[in-house]
């Protein structure tokens, strides 16, 4: 008689928001000496702290206050266009402050000016992971900035969170129309898929 194998525990598909850091808090110093105020800080690595926080915050002006005013932003949605300058860069992170849920940061690493932050976050109930390549420039102000998204559902909810507010933004009423309609359909055929079909393709899934 065959009996089937005990499954073993899933582990989660994203990383865990941590606790909360009270250092996050207006006001407090952080363990590592980073000051938590407006604008860019004494290095890279402050400058990477306090972007943390004011997305932690969903602080729009602390956030734009470290941008440069030259700041070039690439998305994971597409490769045909990108995000140019503190006004559109701003734009676009106030359309997202506004979907979520909560953004809290797990990930701060790099040297000199260059640095890479990871981000947990959730919107209408589906979580995500958020990864961003940070290049500062001689302010330690950010210049470059390129963004990656983990799990599929997340890319697809984020698509159809913002799209629709980006394509009014820039006049394309029909557009907009279209995406508000089209892409929630879409985003629930990718969360389906992530749910139910691609972990068929788990290397490790047991089987009787």
């Amino acid at each position: 008689m065959l009996r089937r194998s005990a499954r073993k525990a899933k582990t989660p598909l994203l990383r865990p928001a941590p606790e909360h850091d009270a250092s996050c808090e207006p006001g407090q110093r952080s363990p590592n000496g980073f000051i938590d105020a407006p604008g860019p800080g004494r290095s890279a690595a402050e400058s990477a702290w306090r972007w943390c926080r004011a997305a932690r915050r969903k602080d729009l002006d602390a956030a734009k206050s470290l941008l440069a005013t030259n700041v070039v932003l690439h998305t994971p949605m597409t490769d045909s266009f990108r995000f140019e300058g503190r006004a559109e860069v701003g734009s676009l992170l106030g359309i997202l402050f506004s979907k979520l849920d909560y953004l809290d940061y797990h990930t701060d690493v790099g040297e000199g000016a260059t640095r890479v932050v990871g981000f947990h976050g959730r919107s209408n109930g589906i979580e995500f992971e958020e990864y961003l390549v940070l290049s500062f420039d001689e302010q330690h102000r950010i210049r470059h900035a390129v963004v990656a998204v983990r799990g599929m559902s997340g890319l697809a909810l984020i698509f159809s969170t913002i799209g629709p507010d980006l394509l009014r933004m820039h006049h394309s009423r029909w557009g907009a129309g279209l995406a508000r309609f089209g892409l929630p359909i879409i985003t629930r055929a990718v969360v389906a898929m992530e749910r139910w079909l691609l972990p068929l393709a788990e290397p490790n899934r047991d089987r009787a």
